[in-house]
């Protein structure tokens, strides 16, 4: 029997561990339920959605932009997996578990087709695929955006380069199909033609110091290769920009002012690097807070600034650094908050592509520091197991915070300050579960980090509904209707209906009136339905 493997046994053994290891970790997540953020939206209270795979539902998901994205293909995925395994939830946590696994396998393949470096490609992927970071992405159902894009852009990457290989032309039929399945599962894809420009800059051992890759210059044809997929992307990005202005107009979120965005950017930078060497204090959301101080994002500016400087002057020798780096600062930029859509400072999820660049900075620079002494290969080995290690545990104590909507959210307000989006949602799980004390409690707070929140006034007057306190719930929906910026058939429907239960025929025909500007046919079936239930609606 060898005493070695074959040569040709090493990568496929690799690969297989990889999407075991990925499989073992976070298959844990087939016991934890939907959450009520954003799960109810995509999945479970989604008419489209729930109707499993239809003609319909393939015509509306070619044309919605509910979360500001285009996101069509992630759609289909929901809904192909409802049509085979309805709303169990254990399956739509499989489902991004799997696809998390093979984009561990795929990132190995790249890494190591690119570098001709097993070991330190096994590395940067088992650290991609088991990080804490991972978490949100993979065991929140409703982020399958982010397992299905890195699928596509991994694919397409591997596809350019195989065809490169083959024939010289990297642009062929197959690279331009993976190109707009990632575009439209998540828009994040737009920097794939970047990334085959920045990639470009490796090539394999043997032409650098100390058998490392040493920088190639860049071939034009790679140049236009990529502005070819930048003109195949552009058509996507102009319907996500127009999606994206859409859901700004009728939401309560609107632009930041540009010093509070630019300050948000350079800090997130800055925050996303801690996240990786130090991942504590990880949550579903991080509140946006609008502090322009020096304090804030110059540190962020001094990092951007002296990294790239530093790794730039590297990049002949050690080209790792400045590929790594440079996928970083690109694959960031679309998520960073540049343009606001959400009211997030930043998020977990949005590292999901860009840290493989970090990973690959680090693992090449810790065997390039490392090997350099006596021993080095195993001091590397040893080294990058342990790191896999705490990942692997830090992780396995992250992913329980998401098995129910009360852990997640009570879990953000112990890491956070000022939370109050986890305020709110915690309130509205304790509504459905008749907490209506504890509920009220969690708005108050909410809305004292928050004042003119109009989902916690809502939320509170429905609070005082189920309570009996219909004159108070009146005055509380006619607050929540004041401080939406577009106007909300279901809030006018609670006003309307709190009117009639406190035997206030005006109000109700007044708000019945005002809802027939905008929604008629909702305003005619909520009357007839007040009518027949022996209230006025008249």
């Amino acid at each position: 029997m060898p005493r070695t493997l074959p040569a040709n046994a090493t990568i496929p053994i690799i690969a297989l561990l990889l999407f075991l290891a990925t499989l073992a970790l976070f298959s844990r997540t087939a016991g934890y339920d939907f959450v009520s953020y954003d799960d109810p939206l995509f999945i479970t209270a989604n008419q489209q959605v729930q109707s499993g795979l239809t003609w319909q539902g393939l015509k509306w998901a070619l044309t919605t932009g509910i979360d500001g994205n285009w996101i069509p293909v992630t759609w289909l995925s929901h809904m192909v997996a409802v049509q085979l395994f309805g709303d169990q939830p254990a399956a739509h946590h499989l489902i991004n578990t799997l696809l998390h696994a093979v984009n561990a396998v795929l990132l190995f393949l790249l890494l190591n087709k690119i570098s001709d470096a097993p070991l330190r490609s096994a590395a940067v992927a088992a650290i991609f695929a088991l990080h804490p970071l991972r978490v949100e992405s993979v065991a929140w159902v409703a982020e399958r955006k982010d397992v299905l894009s890195g699928l596509f852009l991994l694919l397409t990457i591997l596809a350019y380069l195989l065809a490169r290989e083959r024939s010289g032309r990297g642009v062929t039929g197959t690279v331009i199909v993976w190109l707009l399945l990632a575009l439209m599962a998540k828009p994040i894809a737009v920097t794939i033609p970047f990334l085959i420009v920045i990639l470009e800059y490796w090539q394999k051992p043997g032409q650098g110091t100390n058998n490392l890759p040493a920088a190639s210059p860049i071939d034009h044809r790679v140049v236009m290769d990529a502005v070819t997929l930048l003109a195949v992307a552009a058509p996507v990005m102009v319907i996500t920009v127009l999606f994206q202005a859409d859901v700004r107009a009728v939401t309560d979120v609107g632009w930041h002012g540009i010093p509070e965005t630019l300050a948000n950017v350079l800090a997130g930078y800055a925050e996303y690097l801690r996240l990786f060497f130090h991942p504590t204090g990880l949550a579903v959301f991080y509140p946006f807070t609008g502090d322009i101080s020096v304090s804030r994002w110059g540190g962020g500016l001094i990092l951007l600034i002296a990294t790239t400087a530093a790794l730039f002057r590297q990049r002949r020798i050690r080209p790792y650094l400045a590929v790594g780096w440079g996928w970083y600062l690109v694959t960031l930029l679309p998520v960073s908050g540049i343009v606001p859509v959400g009211a997030q400072s930043h998020a977990d999820r949005y590292s999901y592509i860009p840290l493989i660049g970090v990973t690959i900075s680090t693992v090449w620079g810790w065997y390039d520091l490392t090997t350099r002494f006596r021993q080095g290969r195993l001091i590397a080995a040893a080294s990058l197991a342990v790191a896999i290690a705490a990942c692997t545990l830090a992780t396995s104590s992250q992913l329980p915070v998401w098995r129910e909507s009360v852990t997640l959210y009570e879990h953000a307000l112990k890491v956070t300050k000022g939370n109050w989006l986890a305020h709110n949602n915690l309130a509205a799980v304790f509504i459905q579960q008749d907490r209506l004390a504890d509920a009220e409690r969690h708005l108050r707070a909410a809305l004292a980090i928050r004042p003119g929140y109009a989902k916690a006034y809502a939320n509170l007057g429905l609070v005082a509904s189920r309570q009996g306190r219909h004159r108070e719930a009146i005055g509380l929906y006619v607050e929540a209707i004041a401080h939406m910026p577009y106007r909300d058939s279901e809030m006018y429907r609670a006003l309307a209906e709190e009117f009639a239960a406190a035997s206030l025929p005006d109000g109700t025909a007044a708000t019945l009136r005002e809802m027939e500007t905008f929604d008629p046919e909702g305003a005619r079936n909520l009357r007839q339905r007040l009518t027949e239930a022996g209230l006025t609606g008249r």
